[in-house]
């Protein structure tokens, strides 16, 4: 499961009461994004008012407004778990342009945001960098290049809070790089700041920094150790599952 998604009806919930208000909190309280349904029927206080409400129940969760459940649907599903093959990359580019459209017909509420770098990034950092994103962005995706396993290609899928990095093959005889996706509010998204925060993920090689960097070299040194394992947050140890959360 990559992602919890609740859909809240704006003009209902604040007159939930008994089991319906505790079944309606049980909800909330998994969700990773919840979605603000008919914001058009009700006032500006009112929308604070329970968005106020979900933000006590399921804190830092995203909050997307939406009228008669439009949204793009490339913030909720993450689609195929592989990358396309690099000679394919206009290709990407392509799609990525037609998100960019669609996000914007939806009354200019959705903005998407790309990077792109030729430099391998450090996995502590990229970490750090994904969860401190502002709760205006909805959905993150892409591929990386991280300098603790520099061989292997990595996925990049987060919707809401909750992200996924999951190995998919060498890059072989590819240029390998990282392309990453943003989508998220059109008022909230900061291309400066991102630009910023994204850049900082670039790796220096620096052991001290990043304690699965002189774990993966040292077991660089061991040809029986699957090398393409990242680690969870942690554990010093390169040879772990193929994905983190």
């Amino acid at each position: 499961m990559n992602s919890i998604l609740s859909v809240v009806d704006a003009e209902q919930l604040p007159r939930l009461e008994g089991d319906m208000a505790h079944l309606a909190r049980s909800q909330l309280g998994a969700a990773d994004i919840v979605v603000l349904n008919k914001v058009d029927l009700v006032s500006t206080d009112e929308l604070n008012h329970v968005k106020n409400l979900v933000q006590m129940v399921t804190p830092g969760s995203r909050i997307i407004e939406v009228v008669r459940g439009q949204m793009p649907l490339e913030l909720v599903f993450a689609g195929g778990s592989d990358a396309p093959p690099p000679r394919r990359r206009e290709d990407a580019r392509k799609r990525e342009a037609h998100a960019h459209d669609e996000a914007h017909s939806h009354d200019h509420v959705f903005a998407t945001w790309n990077w792109t770098s030729d430099r391998a990034l450090s996995l502590p950092r990229l970490r750090s960098t994904l969860e401190q994103l502002p709760e205006t962005v909805y959905r993150c995706k892409g591929v990386v290049q991280i300098e603790e396993l520099p061989r292997y290609r990595y996925v990049l899928q987060m919707v809401g809070r909750r992200y996924h990095l999951e190995e998919s093959g060498f890059w072989g005889t590819a240029m390998p790089r990282s392309e990453i996706v943003l989508i998220g509010g059109r008022a909230g998204i900061d291309p400066d700041k991102l630009h910023s925060a994204f850049d900082a993920c670039i790796g220096t090689g620096d052991e001290s920094q990043s304690p699965v960097l002189r774990g993966s070299r040292r077991t660089n040194t061991n040809p029986g150790h699957d090398r393409g394992r990242v680690p969870r947050r942690g554990q010093d140890d390169a040879a772990q599952p193929h994905s983190v959360r």
